[in-house]
């Protein structure tokens, strides 16, 4: 499935991003197959966000629960009316009541004897590969499974009756959830084949599903109580009842991405990104020319009064003093030039998080710079000859840093930077406390 074929990938491509795209069609091809249902789910949840994705493949917990929690959505639109379910019944019971038998494989042995329900081109990697080790493996076979013949199936479906005739049931080893898959019998000869029946054991037989968590003991979906959260730390819920990427948290005031700020109440206030750019706890207004924030910051003090502001956006190589470094994405470019000449280089992510300061003008750098901003990678001030107290502060992902003229520096420099690997100061005479 390409991401431009589907209306929903095309969605997310365009609202997450290409990767979180890519994501969704490897974590949800059973919703992908109803259009507007991911689409649906996704959009009424979280605001337009293109760092999305970078959170959950950094937080393994946090993408476990993301995808556990669509799908129990999901499930929700698709459930049957369990009050009609006769709760006393086995798994076995209820699949022969389908019309089928069941078969737990505990051997490699007990798998392979299932080979000959699959032509050649069909066979299922099961049968390849060590799949006990990651899974809980069973088959079930129709009862007429004789009868139902592939010569007679020449333009497979996935849910006709040769599909559903042998079906491969598998349950992750898990110490959470157990993710099921259920397994056509065409395989690859159709699309999505570890989707049939869209996973949900009930399309087999109602009250299928919690037999199984009852008789085996498996955990098929986070229960109400573990889903009242999304799992992610840095998303604020806004008054729309949607999810927002938080950037910084200043008196109360929520800044996130795509120029969104929330009050204490949760209320949106969007900037336009024509004429405004919010970012780190500043907010730039490109038609006035001038910086706002709600406390004195040294950055702003560096770029003294505004005479132009530029905006375009850079990728490749840049340029600093004495590094180069490689942008490998593509990042906002910001050049705020002075009405004396002095012009300060400042990059952007997608979230509008600043990554990258250059300013070689500069010579004295005012106490509280860039008191707030959490994700700078490099920073070029070669002029630089004295830092104020509070500088960078709660920065974590510094590790270029063009400093070679600075002979003093003041309190708590670089106080909460774990991850700097080399620093040159080849010129300081005072660093002060807390550096």
């Amino acid at each position: 499935m390409r991401l431009e074929d589907n209306v929903d990938l095309k969605y997310m491509k365009k609202n997450y991003g290409e990767d979180f795209a890519k994501f969704c069609r490897s974590a949800f091809p059973i919703i992908l197959e109803t259009e507007g249902l991911l689409t649906e789910i996704i959009s009424s949840n979280f605001a337009p966000s293109k760092t999305l994705y970078y959170d959950l493949s950094t937080d393994e917990d946090a993408q476990r629960f993301f995808k556990s929690k669509v799908m129990q959505i999901y499930q929700k639109r698709i459930k049957h009316d369990e009050a009609k379910v006769d709760k006393n019944k086995s798994v076995k019971e209820l699949f022969d009541e389908a019309g089928y038998d069941l078969y737990e494989c505990k051997t490699q042995d007990e798998i392979m004897a299932f080979k000959k329900y699959y032509t050649n081109d069909e066979e299922l990697c099961t049968f390849r590969d060590e799949r006990l080790k990651k899974a809980y493996v069973f088959f079930a076979v129709k009862k007429n499974v004789a009868q139902i013949r592939r010569e007679d199936f020449s333009d497979p479906a996935k849910n006709d009756d040769y599909s559903l005739s042998v079906l491969g049931i598998q349950f992750d080893k898990d110490d959470k959830i157990n993710d099921v898959s259920i397994i056509s019998r065409y395989n690859h000869s159709v699309d999505n084949p570890n989707a049939t029946l869209w996973n949900n054991l009930d399309n087999i037989i109602p009250g299928l599903t919690r037999a199984f968590e009852r008789e085996y003991g498996l955990n098929l979906g986070f229960r109400e109580s573990e889903l009242s959260g999304w799992g992610l730390p840095n998303y604020v819920m806004a008054a729309d009842g949607k999810l927002y990427r938080g950037l910084i948290t200043l008196d109360g005031l929520q800044f996130c991405e795509n120029n969104v700020l929330l009050d204490l109440d949760g209320q949106i206030l969007k900037y336009d990104k024509s004429r405004y750019i919010l970012m780190d706890g500043y907010l730039i207004d490109k038609q006035l020319k001038c910086i706002h924030t709600k406390s004195f910051d040294g950055f702003i003090s560096m770029l003294g009064k505004i005479d132009k502001i530029e905006e375009d956006t850079i990728q490749g190589e840049v340029k600093l003093e004495n590094n180069n470094i490689f942008l490998e994405d593509k990042f906002k470019h910001v050049t705020i030039t002075s009405v004396d000449k002095s012009k300060t280089e400042v990059f952007l992510n997608d979230a509008n998080q600043i990554i990258g300061i250059i300013n070689k003008d500069a010579t004295k750098i005012r106490e509280h710079f860039l008191r707030y901003n959490c994700g700078l990678w490099f920073l070029s001030l070669p002029n630089v000859k004295k830092i104020g107290d509070v500088f960078l502060p709660q920065n974590y992902y510094l590790s270029i840093t063009e400093l070679d003229n600075v002979k003093e520096i003041g309190d708590f420099f670089l106080e909460n930077n774990p991850y700097m690997e080399n620093l040159s100061l080849p010129n300081v005479k005072r660093i002060g406390k807390y550096f």
